[in-house]
């Protein structure tokens, strides 16, 4: 047994007041979360102390073995058990009510920007947007299948739970009728009281097998109920169903006051860090760049650094959670990687550095220069060393801006190692060189500070905390990175853009719970040309600019709109350094 499973039995026998047996830790899904795995436990371990979970736990199983859709099926009887439970658990155990919430958070807010992917998905989301009072936009069998799996709230006997679990499988779920049954099979839809009363037997039956809590992996003697087949019923698409909109008491979508800036802040703080601005230099910002289709757009710089609450340490396990898989997905073709980064530091500094010129400053730091330490003495002028212009600090800059919005959900790993190999080549030659992320969430702009110019090396493995969720809004980032790009007196300025063609930000999302939220959307043709605004501007400031095409083919011809002919679609990451290195090499030439 592992130390995860172990602690969950632990848990499980703590809230049971039973030790004697070994917990069916099967049931349930595996989580990644600590508290979830935490509140899931303790529910599992309520359910053995108060029914006859062995009994039940049969009954789904001999019900979804083996069968295509068994996933939708033990969903549903998870969250029936977990609405059956809960309120008299937290009557016993009032701690764990602040448990419901953040669970309640974990769900919603893992299909916050992006859609279910599947049934089991949909009533997963719809179940506890409705516990957290948000009325789920949904087709209408699933909420009428939800609304009966939140009526397990008034059952606390063992038969009613089957009895329930019953009637939904039969009523949304069909039975194969081409297969055999024996007399043991489950009736379809039974029709006269006779088979009701049959049915209920069977039920019991259930319950009264085996008193013993059932093994995991549900073993045991079960191969008489395995004749037959249960199957989805009309789920093929739910894009082909009647979408419901409306409140859950009225039948319209409640719309709730608007947030104000701290309640907004607040929550934004929990999804990505504290800010590491203070208001006055925030509000400074955003009068200079929040113009325009960003007019009342907020800006959110952070490091990643969270707070301490139980919210807050959700998102910072889900940041690490990613930098773990993005590390691994490094480690295991590292020589590779690393060999990327050898190349391509190589034809930056064979391409690059060697074509700018040579050239002496007096400057207050560098070689002394004997003469001139009179002038130290008498003056107090400090401007009495000499340095060679191309390596004075600020000669050539870089700036690496990652695209962190949910649409690079499935590539998270290899945008953060393509950052890192292009830093990594940077920093090794003492480039001065920042690497963001950029996302938005409500009507913020969330910019996340992986690396600035002057940080040690080591603090480029931060690039592996690239996390993708959000909406984003390509041209205020970029506008952000050229405002502050001002400051820095590089001869050479380089912007790296990492990002898949696809400028979206719908502000007003239903899933928000109906909020209306200062700031205009940015979507479609607009965001497209604004971007494409905004790289433009960037140009006629000094600041040369490569776009590292992230996304899919069908979304290049945006890439091509945006960035012109300075963008890169690299297919082969054994190509990727020597391709970057051109393309920079060709900026510089044309700078």
């Amino acid at each position: 047994m592992t130390g995860e499973n172990l602690r969950a039995c632990n848990l499980v026998w703590t809230v049971a007041e039973n030790y004697s047996f070994i917990p069916n830790l099967d049931f349930f899904e595996i989580y990644q979360d600590d508290n979830v795995i935490f509140y899931k436990s303790a529910i599992l371990g309520f359910g053995y102390q108060k029914l006859n979970l062995s009994g039940i736990l049969r009954y789904i199983h001999s019900i979804s073995l083996k069968q295509s859709n068994r996933d939708e099926l033990v969903k549903i009887a998870e969250l029936v058990l977990e609405s059956s439970l809960k309120n008299e658990l937290f009557t016993k155990r009032p701690g764990l009510k602040t448990y419901e919430k953040y669970v309640n958070r974990y769900f919603t807010d893992k299909y916050q920007f992006r859609k279910p992917k599947n049934i089991t998905q949909e009533i997963e989301y719809s179940y506890y947007l409705l516990e957290s009072g948000v009325f789920p936009k949904t087709n209408i069998q699933v909420y009428d299948m939800v609304s009966e799996i939140r009526s397990a709230q008034d059952i606390k006997d063992s038969v009613e739970i089957i009895e329930l679990l019953d009637s939904i499988y039969n009523k949304y779920f069909y039975v194969n009728k081409n297969l055999n049954f024996d007399n043991e099979a489950i009736d379809e839809k039974p029709k006269d009281e006779s088979k009701k009363n049959s049915r209920k037997k069977q039920i019991e039956n259930f319950l009264k097998s085996d008193s013993k809590p059932m093994e995991n992996k549900y073993q045991g003697d079960i191969e008489d109920l395995e004749k037959y087949t249960i199957q989805s019923a009309e789920f093929t698409d739910l894009s082909d169903y009647e979408e419901i909109d409306g409140s859950i008491e009225s039948g319209i979508i409640p719309r709730l006051s608007t947030p104000n800036d701290i309640e907004i802040n607040s929550i934004v703080e929990k999804h990505f860090g504290v800010s590491v601005l203070n208001d006055n230099e925030l509000d400074k910002i955003e009068r200079e760049i929040s113009t325009g289709i960003h007019k009342d757009i907020k800006i959110h710089l952070t490091k990643g650094d969270f707070n301490n609450d139980l919210d807050s340490r959700y998102y910072q396990n889900l940041v690490k959670l990613q930098y773990e898989k993005n590390c691994a997905k490094f480690e295991e073709e590292q020589l590779k990687y690393r060999r990327s980064i050898i190349q391509l530091k190589e034809i930056i500094q064979k391409n690059i550095i060697q074509d700018l010129d040579y050239q002496e400053k007096i400057a207050n730091s560098g070689q002394i220069i004997p003469g001139k330490i009179w002038r130290y003495n008498k003056l107090g002028d400090e401007n009495i060393f000499k340095k060679n212009y191309k390596d004075e600090y600020g000669t050539l800059a870089f700036d690496i801006l990652l695209d962190s919005s949910a649409s690079q959900e499935n590539r998270q790993s290899e945008v953060a190692i393509q950052a890192f190999i292009i830093a990594e080549a940077l920093v090794g030659l003492n480039i001065p060189t920042r690497v963001m992320g950029f996302s938005n969430l409500f009507n913020h702009l969330i910019l996340k500070e992986y690396r600035d110019y002057d940080d040690s090396k080591d603090k480029n493995m931060n690039i592996f905390e690239y996390y993708a969720s959000g909406s984003n809004r390509d041209g205020l980032a970029i506008k952000y990175i050229n405002h502050t790009m001002k400051k820095i007196t590089a001869e050479n300025k380089i912007l790296i853009v990492l990002s898949d063609g696809k400028p979206n930000d719908k502000i007003e999302l239903g899933i928000v719970g109906g909020y209306r939220i200062e700031g205009s959307n940015y979507q479609d043709n607009i965001a497209i040309k604004d971007t494409a605004k905004e790289i433009l501007q960037t140009k006629l400031s000094g600041v040369s600019v490569l776009g590292v095409f992230t996304g899919l083919e069908e979304d290049l011809e945006n890439e091509k709109l945006i960035y012109g002919n300075d963008f890169a679609y690299i297919t082969n990451i054994q190509r990727f350094s020597t391709i970057i290195g051109v393309f920079i090499k060709n900026l510089i030439d044309k700078s």
